[in-house]
């Protein structure tokens, strides 16, 4: 059985791909802290976050989130990853 991404799981109302989401929306999707949200982010295990111009907000993309999400998956049901979300990361 395929395991269902977070996009097909969330389906409607759910960010897209171009969608810039704020440290609550990440927690509430990843049970991460925000601590770890930032140190996984600085490390390079997370997804990293974006200043927002002219203002002190962070925001993260919403695909990004989903990808790694579907990562975490993968490495559990031991499947592989598809090269894409490996870059969505790495960029």
């Amino acid at each position: 059985m395929k395991a269902q991404s977070t996009k097909e799981k969330f389906g409607q109302g759910d960010p897209d791909r171009t969608t810039l989401v704020n440290i609550a929306w990440v927690q509430s999707m990843t049970g991460l802290s925000v601590s770890a949200i930032h140190t996984r982010g600085a490390q390079g295990t997370f997804p990293r976050s974006l200043k927002l111009e002219g203002s002190r907000s962070v925001r993260w993309v919403a695909s990004e989130i989903h990808a790694w999400i579907d990562r975490q998956v993968a490495r559990r049901d031991g499947t592989p990853v598809a090269a894409e979300q490996v870059d969505a990361v790495v960029e």
